[in-house]
């Protein structure tokens, strides 16, 4: 969750800020997340005394490992159904617009229309992937879904 945060939370300062605000971003969200999992995980050892220091030697605070990222199966954690995208393409078609937008804004100013028509080009190509993605994974777990049935 925390590893989300901070990647969400970067994507927009890298959109909307200068350079150097991602510094900026990066102390803040230190200070403030490293305070917040320290008090949690003390809550949590005094409501768990048992499970918890084990499930702490299992999964990191923020961000992964590779190599347990690498051996583990992502339908396992990611189970993508396409009724999850069709729910979900207003907002990722408006997100993505506004993206276009605040980026041709400034693109147009600074490069020309050239500049502008690139980027979107490369924003184009991301969102198309994005959905190759999305049905390869729903494909995937429908899949599995079959054979664990069976």
């Amino acid at each position: 969750m925390y590893l989300g945060i901070f990647l969400i939370g970067l994507g927009v300062v890298l959109a909307v800020f200068r350079w150097w605000a991602i510094m900026v971003f990066v102390a803040v969200f230190i200070i403030r997340y490293i305070l917040l999992i320290y008090k949690e995980e003390k809550k949590l050892f005094a409501i768990f005394p048992q499970a918890y220091p084990e499930y702490c030697r299992k999964v990191p605070r923020i961000f992964p490992a590779i190599s347990s990222i690498i051996k583990l199966d992502i339908i396992e954690y990611l189970p993508i159904k396409i009724i999850w995208f069709k729910k979900e393409i207003g907002s990722i078609l408006t997100l993505l617009l506004l993206t276009l937008l605040v980026e041709s804004w400034q693109e147009i100013a600074k490069e020309g229309v050239w500049g502008y028509l690139q980027q979107s080009i490369w924003l184009f190509l991301t969102f198309i992937l994005f959905i190759i993605l999305i049905f390869f994974l729903s494909h995937r777990t429908s899949k599995q879904n079959e054979n664990s049935a069976n």
